[in-house]
């Protein structure tokens, strides 16, 4: 849950420093298997591959942080963007065999 909370937090800090949006949208959902987050904002959206490649950029916007948070539980985190489309991110978490 925590893991969750500070992925979502670190999204929409990105979203309100960098993506000039004017709506952004959260959706949680449990599954049978995960937890699905996705954050959604119609910005101006990012070139993933040279944000990436910076990787003082990719530490920056935190987004490496997120991944890692993700990892950490056996997730994942995906995101897709290009300039001048907006960004969705998606977080998988796995939950706990019952």
């Amino acid at each position: 849950e925590t893991t969750l909370y500070r992925i979502v937090q670190e999204a929409l800090t990105n979203v309100r420093k960098y993506a000039d949006a004017s709506f952004v949208t959260i959706i949680v959902e449990r599954r049978r298997d995960e937890v699905l987050a996705i954050i959604e904002d119609d910005g101006c959206g990012f070139d993933l591959e040279s944000v990436q490649r910076a990787s003082g950029a990719w530490r920056n916007l935190g987004l490496r942080g997120m991944a890692e948070r993700a990892t950490l539980c056996n997730g994942r985190l995906d995101i897709e963007t290009a300039l001048g489309t907006g960004t969705t991110i998606y977080v998988h978490i796995p939950l706990p065999m019952e």
